[in-house]
């Protein structure tokens, strides 16, 4: 029985030489084990973290994102799939603190994780919250770095506006307020799809034209201009019939397009066509107003927007189209706090 024992365990132990060997002299199947080894080990790490934020333990939580932050560091530096990891389970536990006392306990959480990537928009903004009631001013300096990585993203400002109103400084607030209602560039890149135009900004949106052999043809514009009432004009390959137009943004929340009428220019004339005159939907955009003065729509999200004008006559041989809109940006506090400047 001991040689049967012995036996085995030494074959144990030399399967565990040669795995230790292949590992460390074949890079290869070193990367490929691991590649299929970390996102496991990430899915286990949210579900493990899941229980003590449902509970909102965030010491608790701190002290197991911490552990797995310096494993993340020991395995790879830079960016990796265990950062990504990293990223969710933070991301979880900051989606659930409300107080400053939940953002106190997780503050060495965010130093940490801006030491491992300093352009990780989100960190710098949970950073900030997390020391804004003791070192607000270099709460501002994180700020100020998120807006300098993702301009148009809502986050800093909002987190700005808020430490604004704490300390009674209604000038800054005022700042932010404008310097976010005129950002147009610079947006999220989402991780797991590639939008229409490649990131979240409010720079360019596009029309698609559907052809009768039911195929379609999309024409960008990139000139957009907020708080301003213009012509965006787009020109078809050849002359085309045209009863239906879908309109393709990829906005970030919280923008409002004003859309006045649609041109139609032909051979035999222009044809104007108030946008009300149109039936409109769309895939999550909400209509806020319609009048003589046009349709007023609000767009934006995580996910990019589709609306769709159909007309009840066919316009035929359309050589150029033109649609009025003026898109603007909703202010994130009222007027005492912000004092839009258009």
């Amino acid at each position: 029985m001991n040689k049967i024992l012995k036996s085995a365990l030494l074959s144990l132990f030399g399967v565990f030489i040669l795995i230790t060997t292949i590992l460390a002299f074949n890079a290869d199947i070193r990367r490929h084990l691991f590649t299929r080894i970390i996102p496991a080990y990430n899915l286990y790490q949210i579900i493990s973290i899941r229980q003590y934020v449902r509970f909102k333990n965030f010491s608790t939580i701190a002290d197991r994102l911490i552990s797995y932050i310096d494993l993340a560091k020991s395995v790879s530096s830079g960016k990796s799939q265990m950062l990504l990891g990293v990223y969710d389970a933070v991301s979880l536990a900051a989606s659930k603190a409300t107080t400053q006392s939940d953002f106190n306990e997780l503050e060495k959480v965010f130093y940490e994780l801006v030491e491992m990537d300093p352009d990780m928009y989100k960190a710098r903004v949970w950073l900030a919250r997390s020391i804004s009631d003791t070192s607000y001013k270099i709460a501002f300096q994180h700020i100020n770095k998120a807006i300098e990585i993702s301009p148009v993203q809502d986050s800093a400002y909002r987190e700005a506006i808020r430490i604004s109103q704490n300390i009674n400084d209604s000038q800054l607030a005022s700042q932010y307020c404008n310097k976010y209602i005129k950002s147009q560039f610079g947006g999220e890149l989402p991780r797991n799809y590639r939008n229409f135009f490649g990131g979240t900004s409010i720079r360019n949106f596009s029309i698609e034209l559907p052809l009768a052999n039911k195929e379609s043809i999309f024409y960008p514009n990139a000139g957009i201009q907020l708080d301003k009432n213009l012509g965006y004009e787009f020109i078809p390959i050849k002359p085309v019939d045209i009863d239906r137009i879908n309109l393709f943004f990829s906005f970030p929340a919280g923008t409002v397009a004003k859309i006045k009428e649609v041109s139609f220019y032909s051979k035999s004339g222009i044809k104007t066509i108030p946008a009300v005159d149109f039936t409109v939907s769309s895939s999550s955009a909400y209509i806020l107003n319609e009048n003589k003065d046009g349709l007023t729509m609000l767009l934006g999200g995580k996910e990019d927007e589709v609306v769709r004008f159909r007309h009840r006559s066919t316009v035929h041989s359309v050589a150029k189209i033109v649609i009025t809109i003026d898109f603007s940006r909703l202010p994130l506090g009222n007027y005492k706090m912000c004092n839009i400047i258009n």
